[in-house]
C-alpha cells in the first residue's frame, strides 16, 4: 500500500503587507490587494499553481508600493521644509541652503 501524498501547502495571501502598500503608496497597493484577495479561493478551489501565481504577485505589488511610498515620504520630508522656507523667506533661501547642506 503506497502512502497518500499530502496535499500542496497553502500559498500565503500577503494580504497584511498589501494594505501595508495600499496605505503607503495606493496606485500599486490596489494590485496588491486584488492579487491577494484571489488566493484564498484559488487554493480551495484546487487550483494551487494559480494561487501561488497570485500570491507571488500580491507579495512583488505590495513591496514596490512600499519601497515607492517609503521614497515618497523620504523626499516629502526633505522637500517640503525646503519650499516651505522659500516661501516664508525667500530672500534668505539660498543663504538657508549653503548653510545647512
Amino acid at each position: 500500500m503506497e502512502p497518500t501524498p499530502a496535499p500542496p501547502r497553502a500559498a500565503a495571501n500577503h494580504l497584511g503587507r498589501a494594505i501595508v502598500g495600499i496605505v503607503l503608496f495606493w496606485p500599486l497597493g490596489i494590485p496588491a490587494v486584488a492579487n491577494a484577495i484571489k488566493v484564498d479561493p484559488l487554493s480551495a478551489s484546487g487550483d494551487h499553481a494559480g494561487a501561488a501565481r497570485a500570491a507571488e504577485a500580491a507579495r512583488v505589488w505590495s513591496l514596490r508600493a512600499t519601497i515607492v511610498g517609503v521614497v515618497w515620504l523620504a523626499l516629502s520630508g526633505v522637500c517640503v521644509p525646503l519650499v516651505a522656507s522659500a516661501i516664508v523667506d525667500p530672500v534668505d533661501t539660498a543663504a538657508w541652503v549653503r548653510a545647512h547642506l
